[in-house]
């Protein structure tokens, strides 16, 4: 986590599949998978002053049939203006969306 505090965000309705599948059609590449989690993580760069450019690692998991997501950075960061929790809340609603066909926006 290298210091910050993971955004959580459950995603109610959606299965572990299809929030693994939305995922990786967002960019993020199939990191580690158990049988209730996978992780997930995607490329960024080193140096931004923009949150959605770094890289992040998320861990989805089955929680009473829904899933939960932990979004945390995946690089060193030095302070966080609340970028994690913006691009954790865009990445939620993409997830959700993508069960009736949305894009990222």
């Amino acid at each position: 986590m290298l210091g910050w505090k993971p955004a959580v965000r459950a995603l109610e309705g959606v299965t572990l599949e299809d929030a693994t599948e939305s995922m990786l059609r967002q960019g993020f590449v199939e990191y580690d998978r158990g049988e209730d989690c996978v992780v997930v993580k995607r490329s960024g760069t080193q140096l931004t002053a923009r949150g959605e450019r770094f890289a992040l690692e998320a861990a989805l998991a089955r929680n009473d049939g829904d899933v939960e997501m932990q979004v945390r950075y995946d690089t060193f960061v030095l302070f966080d203006t609340g970028d994690l929790e913006d691009e954790a809340d865009r990445i939620a609603r993409v997830v959700r969306g993508s069960l009736g066909g949305l894009s990222p926006a």
